[in-house]
């Protein structure tokens, strides 16, 4: 049945959100209830209409087969990444969970794993001001802001490379055709050239002048939207999933074994002073984390207080006895109210207390 119908699978909370925000874009747009120019994104009206922050992202067209081609690939690829999502630990900035006991990782790690929807919703997020950016900058230099009306699939397509390349050997399904994934990019864009009026601008002047016909395909919009889109998508990919899971990965030994050269070269050649590493960190971890990771260092800082008053009081208490005559009774040797404190630490408590 799923492979009948796509949508049937389950969504995730994200996708299922892009999904339906998508749809009624499209339903409004045909039926007049808005005109698309309110949608689209223009460099010049961003900082006056906001909201085309969101709606340049959510709008692929009208109801037409093409949309449903967007939806079909959109809930197959994102899903499939937010399903697997998870943002790790040791991607957070050292100076944040260096300081953190056994106890309290784990208990960072159950909230990594409880955050999951935010954390991928936050990583989506850096790729579409990743892409609101780069078109914003480029745009005062170069004429390209036409090609770049509809940011939502540029969006979709820098997911599919980073899922392709996460997973090259699975085999993915595009307008019916079955194909191993690390060629899935490749295909999509050329699919949409085949469907798009380069092809006929291309096929009519290569006849004429070829020359002027390459040099025309490969400045056009869509030859600029497949540079853009792969160079953000390698970019991410790059950060997220090789310079810090692969080549970073603390986790694993033989990874470090592995890359042992690569990590003192590049800490030795800091690009221009700058911890690139560090620099990465900081820029992935969603800011709730430092709120979080405060939070656990306070726990851990009361608890150790609270270790050391025990072990002071023990350290009174023998020094209370040692100078006590022996007929002193115990009520005179323990405070009543330290005793089950006392009997706790006697017997190896750590004085730690987990998170609520």
């Amino acid at each position: 049945m799923d492979r009948l119908n796509p949508l049937a699978i389950p969504l995730h909370p994200v996708t299922k959100i892009w999904v339906c925000a998508i749809g009624a874009s499209a339903v409004a747009i045909s039926m007049e209830l808005i005109s698309f120019t309110k949608l689209v994104f223009l460099p010049s009206r961003v900082f006056v209409e906001p909201w085309r922050l969101v709606t340049s992202f959510c709008f692929f067209g009208a109801l037409l087969f093409t949309l449903v081609q967007y939806i079909i690939i959109i809930a197959r690829t994102n899903n499939s990444l937010e399903e697997n999502y998870l943002f790790r630990s040791e991607n957070m900035p050292r100076q944040w969970v260096c300081q953190l006991d056994k106890d309290l990782n784990l208990n960072l790690k159950e909230t990594l794993e409880r955050n999951r929807t935010y954390d991928f919703a936050y990583f989506i997020a850096e790729i579409a001001f990743s892409i609101v950016a780069v078109v914003t900058v480029l745009s005062r230099w170069y004429d390209i802001s036409a090609s770049f009306f509809l940011l939502g699939p540029g969006l979709e397509k820098i997911l599919l490379y980073i899922l392709c390349r996460n997973t090259p050997g699975e085999h993915l399904q595009i307008m019916g055709i079955s194909i191993t994934a690390k060629y899935a990019p490749i295909l999509t864009q050329f699919l949409e050239f085949l469907f798009s009026s380069e092809l006929q601008k291309f096929s009519h002047s290569v006849r004429h002048d070829p020359y002027q016909a390459v040099t025309a395909l490969l400045t056009s919009s869509l030859a600029q939207q497949t540079f853009l889109v792969f160079s953000i998508g390698h970019l991410w990919w790059y950060i997220l999933h090789f310079y810090l899971k692969d080549v970073y990965n603390e986790t694993s030994t033989k990874n470090r074994e592995e890359w042992s050269r690569a990590f003192v070269a590049i800490k030795m050649n800091h690009f221009a002073g700058i911890d690139l590493l560090n620099l990465y960190r900081y820029l992935i971890t969603p800011p709730w984390y430092y709120a979080i990771t405060r939070k656990l260092l306070r726990e851990q800082k009361e608890s150790r207080g609270r270790l050391e008053g025990l072990a002071q009081s023990r350290i009174d208490h023998v020094e209370i006895t040692a100078v006590t005559p022996e007929n002193a009774s115990d009520e005179e040797l323990v405070d009543d109210d330290n005793y089950s404190e006392l009997i706790d630490l006697v017997d190896g408590s750590s004085g730690a207390r987990n998170s609520p």
